[in-house]
């Protein structure tokens, strides 16, 4: 269904033409990006991020001391209740929804969290959504999302093979 949606919005933005991909037409395609942030939402490649903490802070229930190392489980936040009762399914349209997601914008930390957070953000966003609307024009995508298993590490890593089919469009 998600394949599918991707494939008939990129087809109303370059009305059926063979042309490549404009600036102006990749700003129009919301749904990719929707579906992109939703993916590493649910399947972040850097699970955890750890900080150097400069001074005590102070918590309802403990202190985390100056000169320790603070570690956010950007895994855990990305399924945190304040993303709703659906925190953990794969729902893109929470990204087109005003009001849908979480208030607090620490929640989705796919890039890092503040001033520390990714300096590639931008660029990798692009890139990423040019080479998935040239895939998804091209081919149909197969594959089951739900037989994924993962092992945290540095980068979140998939323990058994996860295959997917790429299908020429005719």
């Amino acid at each position: 269904k998600i394949n599918r949606e991707i494939f008939y919005r990129i087809q109303e933005v370059l009305q059926n033409k063979d042309d490549d991909f404009t600036k102006h037409d990749l700003q129009k395609l919301v749904y990719l990006e929707a579906v992109m942030k939703e993916t590493m939402r649910l399947y972040c490649a850097v699970p955890i991020i750890a900080r150097q903490i400069d001074v005590d802070v102070k918590l309802k229930n403990c202190t985390l001391r100056s000169n320790s190392t603070g570690i956010i489980g950007v895994h855990s936040l990305h399924r945190h209740p304040l993303w709703g009762p659906d925190a953990n399914e794969f729902k893109p349209e929470r990204w087109l929804t005003p009001g849908a997601l979480p208030s607090n914008p620490v929640l989705y930390a796919s890039f890092g969290i503040g001033k520390r957070n990714c300096i590639g953000k931008l660029f990798g966003m692009l890139m990423m959504k040019i080479a998935l609307a040239h895939i998804v024009r091209q081919y149909q995508i197969c594959g089951n999302i739900h037989n994924i298993e993962c092992e945290f590490d540095v980068v979140l890593k998939p323990v058994t093979n996860h295959h997917i089919e790429l299908k020429l469009r005719s």
